[in-house]
């Protein structure tokens, strides 16, 4: 069995928690602490130990969740004594690996992760990056755990973990502005709202699965719905013409200079 620790009991983590203790494999053994004791009576139920404080969470654990806001993760770091053998594994958006170490120590055992609000239904991905010293053993060890709640992604350079930030982390809150959006259109074309409701979620979802599914690029299935002189074609033309496009793509610039920007806000080095 395998110790894990989660500081912080919030969505995420408790999605996290879910993952791990509903796996056939059920090879972890589960402490978290969290001031909030929301969920604490249905993880308990569970089988997941409630400590006291956070040192109290972690003093058994191979692998510590870091599982808070990122302007907590300083405070809450300062205060633990963590030995560097131990895998922190962060999910906190924008805090470096540079910080972690600071606030802990320089040869800590470090993963940084960016998952998204899919990992709720475990339909998510993540994106994690490593320290040098971090183990294939722990590596193998942090994509077990992430792997819970979606799919995983390693990358070998830090900035990639903000660009994923901007593209998978915010990405959901895109799609749902673009589903907004085709909402609004339905009722001022006069359909109801149920209705409207209905064919967004459903459009979306289906066209999700044909992407899944197909080997074909993005861009030649948007072809094959895209008839020439029809009413796809009139309205990417007009998405176009108002560079709908160009403006996604700096939207996403955006949301990655903001992680930047989240990173020497809370975190200790530029």
């Amino acid at each position: 069995m395998t110790n894990v620790s989660f500081i912080g009991a919030g969505n995420m983590a408790y999605s996290i928690i879910r993952g791990l203790l509903d796996s056939p494999t059920k090879r972890f053994v589960i402490a978290t602490s969290d001031p909030d004791e929301t969920k604490r009576e249905d993880l308990v139920a569970r089988g997941v130990s409630w400590a006291r404080t956070n040192q109290e969470a972690i003093n058994q654990s191979e692998a510590v969740i870091l599982a808070v806001k990122p302007q907590l993760v300083a405070p809450v770091l300062q205060e633990l004594e963590i030995d560097p053998s131990q895998l922190l594994i962060s999910i906190a958006a924008g805090v470096n690996v540079s910080s972690l170490a600071a606030w802990t120590n320089p040869n800590q055992c470090i993963v940084r992760c960016m998952p998204n609000t899919p990992a709720l239904l475990r339909k998510g991905i993540t994106g994690l990056f490593s320290k040098e010293n971090v183990s294939e053993f722990q590596k193998g060890l942090a994509t077990e755990l992430m792997s819970s709640i979606g799919e995983t992604s390693w990358v070998t350079q830090e900035s990639e973990i903000d660009s994923i930030t901007a593209l998978s982390g915010s990405g959901p809150a895109y799609f749902f502005f673009l589903m907004e959006q085709m909402v609004e259109a339905g009722l001022e074309l006069g359909l109801s709202k149920e209705l409207s409701e209905n064919l967004a979620k459903a459009t979306a979802v289906g066209a999700a699965e044909m992407a899944l599914v197909s080997s074909a690029p993005l861009t030649e299935l948007r072809q094959n719905v895209t008839s020439p002189g029809g009413t796809t074609e009139a309205a990417i033309n007009y998405m176009e013409k108002k560079e709908v496009s160009i403006s996604i793509k700096k939207a996403i610039f955006e949301a990655k200079q903001k992680a930047v920007d989240l990173s020497r806000e809370f975190g200790t080095t530029p």
